[in-house]
């Protein structure tokens, strides 16, 4: 049971049941029209100003009848929860306020469960994704990059499959992904197309500004596939590399695309359009 936090900016919410948990979850409850906005606006100072020990985070967004944006914060043994609450508790209020959210639940917990697995590198993965699609959310909130969600989420996606595979493979193993997804718009895979071919982007401005998070993301998860392909071959599990790639995805499409909007093989179809055109 979490505890739920009022729209105030005192009486703090009390640290949850097992204070030395490695995980404090926080969902931020708002209609789903909203999640950009409560991402792009409300996060950013609140991750400027992590409390020490607090060394990694994540998003999900979580639509159905109690919409909410969940994050996730990893600390060490000593990481200062009631710390960390008080700046979710203002960063809410301040949402609230806006219009944006209508409450703030907060829980501790010995895990975040499996899409995420339990290993470091797993976790660091979901750290530098949702660093990633942060910063393309901040940057389309200011119209810096103007490109249709769905559009960049199946960019995202085949960057994070070309990083998990490996130039030789990743479009094989993406081929071999969810064959039965669909069909999408031509003029929206043609524009796909154009921006997973690195020489294309180069000169655009836009592409610029989504460098840097983006590169620090491939080197993440070109270090996770490594890893995944080494269990895989250790213990002669050849469907765990298409597990990984698939729980990967699907996790991006959660936090790239606004929730209820289309599904993750929604946006694969438009990939496998772009890359069969």
């Amino acid at each position: 049971m979490g505890t739920v936090a009022p729209a105030r900016r005192h009486g703090y919410p009390a640290v949850p049941a097992r204070p030395d948990a490695p995980w404090l979850c926080a969902r931020l409850h708002a209609e789903p029209r909203q999640h950009d906005a409560v991402l792009a606006e409300g996060v950013p100072a609140l991750l400027e100003a992590l409390p020490e020990g607090v060394r990694h985070w994540l998003f999900e967004r979580h639509a159905g009848t109690d919409p909410n944006v969940r994050l996730c914060f990893r600390g060490t043994s000593g990481a200062r929860w009631p710390e960390l609450l008080r700046k979710l508790q203002l960063c809410a209020a301040d949402l609230v306020d806006a219009g944006l959210a209508d409450r703030l639940a907060v829980d501790l917990a010995p895990a975040i469960g499996p899409a995420y697995g339990t290993s470091g590198q797993s976790v660091a993965v979901g750290h530098a994704d949702s660093a990633a699609v942060l910063a393309q959310l901040r940057l389309a909130q200011v119209e810096a990059i103007r490109l249709a969600p769905a559009v960049l989420a199946a960019v995202g996606m085949a960057e994070l499959a070309r990083a998990f595979c490996g130039e030789a493979r990743w479009t094989t193993e993406l081929a071999a992904l969810w064959p039965d997804a669909g069909t999408a718009s031509p003029a929206a895979a043609r524009e796909v197309r154009q921006l997973i071919d690195p020489a294309a982007r180069a000169d655009r401005a836009d592409w610029a500004l989504l460098a840097p998070s983006w590169a620090d993301r491939a080197r993440v998860v070109t270090g996770h596939g490594t890893g995944v392909r080494r269990l895989a071959a250790r213990d002669n599990d050849a469907a765990l590399v298409a597990r990984a790639l698939d729980r990967l995805l699907r996790a991006h499409h959660n936090r790239a695309v606004p929730a209820g909007t289309r599904t993750a093989a929604e946006t694969l179809a438009l990939l496998h359009g772009a890359l069969s055109g």
